[in-house]
């Protein structure tokens, strides 16, 4: 590093401590607590550091910088964010992930997709496809979703000329972070969909009808898909026409043993989430599994990869896979994770604020502006909180005040869902967001920057028409 850089990044490093410590010890403003302002400053201090230094440096500091919090200690920090049982999981998703590059299964799928007739000469419907992918195996795991997926846009890229920052490549990436994200709320009974429709019941004594659930929401996400594609090519100017003559119907595309191995693999840690997720609580076998967290399900695929010979050695071998573990994506999402829970908690006052300063806007508004202005404060907040949080604090709003606006709780509580997974502006977002500011090599932030705020846009534009249209026609 030149004396130049190693002098800016010093600067950098002050500047992100001092914005931590001047914002925590500004007096607070009732309702939130000295511990809330703490928690906002370094989240601030470290948006301003992963922008400026880059993602590891910042992370690291931020977790010891989070040990100095009320009532936390530098280990409880440690505790909370690299220890947490998602974070524990991703290190080893990387293998995973890694493992099917090594043997080249993104490049085999790509290569059986091209050689379908039903996509010969349609590369809308075949990035369609990808993205329709995207949502399918976000709603069984989001980082098997992304970075799998990202993978087949790699191989694609080589394979029909693209630069890796080109628009068409940068898009498909971006509209695969989108949609694995949607995935994990497409379904009422699995992952996010299920702890949010589980607090509904909870809050209003009575269960939203899955039916209804299903019938608003799936249409809304695929007509999401269809738009983002349409924008993507004629606004944005994203180049399909590379894959318009490609034509590999003829050839008989065959897997090698490796890669049949790896692909069993994928698939038996895909079947284990599914039993986790789904089992009955009240069974041993439950049990355990529940007991067993995410971390079961990649641990065990990768003992039986270990202890499983094909062409003369082991399928996963740790020493060789762990070039692929991503240590920047793995350090931020650490004190991401961390930082999520607990800014809004309840002892730290911030939930409570929003929603004290949120109240009155809607005082006296129509139907529709009571949606709007829900649907951007969740979008707002979802960019510096965790989703689901976002989510359960503005949903007892809905129900109290749904009846004096004179609009059906439902279809409100669908469109607030929605826009709380619209988190991809800040790398505090979410896990996704994570993902996706760490991927310098083929998303570097000035192209997030320029995507991502249009993407969020066309978003909230799309659900607060089609969208409202569409759920006050499924619940009316």
């Amino acid at each position: 590093m030149s004396q130049k850089k190693l002098l800016l990044s010093i600067v950098h490093y002050v500047i992100m401590i001092a914005l931590i410590v001047c914002i925590r010890n500004i007096p607070p403003l009732e309702p939130i607590t000295v511990k809330g302002m703490q928690l906002l400053g370094l989240l601030i201090g470290l948006i301003y550091g992963w922008s400026a230094i880059g993602m590891i440096g910042p992370s690291l500091l931020g977790i010891f910088i989070l040990g100095f919090t009320q009532d936390l200690t530098v280990a409880k920090a440690l505790e909370v964010s690299m220890g947490n049982t998602i974070v524990v999981f991703m290190l080893l998703s990387f293998l995973l992930i890694k493992l099917s590059e090594l043997e080249g299964v993104p490049k085999y799928i790509l290569e059986k997709m091209l050689s379908l007739k039903l996509l010969k000469g349609r590369p809308m419907l075949f990035s369609g496809t990808i993205l329709f992918a995207a949502i399918i195996i976000g709603i069984i795991n989001i980082f098997l979703s992304i970075l799998f997926l990202w993978s087949v846009i790699y191989d694609l890229s080589e394979e029909f000329g693209y630069d890796k920052r080109e628009a068409y490549p940068v898009l498909m990436n971006l509209g695969i972070v989108l949609f694995s994200t949607l995935g994990i709320i497409a379904l009422p009974f699995q992952d996010n969909g299920l702890i949010i429709m589980s607090a509904y019941t909870n809050f209003m004594g009575e269960s939203m009808n899955y039916l209804h659930y299903l019938a608003a929401m799936i249409p809304i996400i695929m007509g999401l898909l269809v738009v983002w594609l349409l924008v993507s090519k004629y606004f944005l100017k994203a180049d399909f026409n590379k894959l318009l003559n490609v034509d590999k119907t003829g050839l008989n595309i065959k897997a090698t043993k490796r890669q049949k191995a790896a692909l069993t693999l994928l698939a038996l840690f895909i079947v284990l989430l599914m039993l986790q997720a789904n089992l009955p609580s009240n069974t041993m076998l439950g049990q355990f599994t529940a007991q067993s967290t995410v971390f079961g399900p990649i641990l065990m695929v990768f003992l039986i990869g270990s202890i499983w010979i094909v062409d003369g050695k082991p399928m996963m071998n740790f020493k060789e896979l762990s070039s692929g573990i991503l240590w920047d994506t793995w350090f931020m999402c650490a004190i991401v994770m961390a930082l999520s829970g607990m800014l809004t908690a309840a002892d730290t006052g911030i939930s409570a604020f929003c929603v004290q300063m949120l109240t009155p806007l809607l005082g006296g508004v129509s139907p529709y502006m009571f949606v709007v202005v829900l649907v951007l404060f969740a979008v707002a907040m979802t960019n510096v909180c965790n989703n689901i949080v976002v989510t359960l604090c503005i949903i007892p709003v809905i129900i109290s005040m749904s009846g004096i606006v004179g609009i059906g709780v439902e279809p409100v509580v669908i469109l607030v869902i929605l826009a709380a997974h619209f988190a991809f502006l800040t790398p505090a977002a979410s896990s996704a967001a994570t993902v996706l500011f760490s991927n310098e090599e083929y998303l570097p932030k000035r192209l997030i920057y320029k995507y991502v705020p249009l993407q969020i846009i066309l978003c909230l534009v799309f659900i607060l028409t089609a969208g409202y249209m569409w759920v006050n026609f499924i619940f009316n």
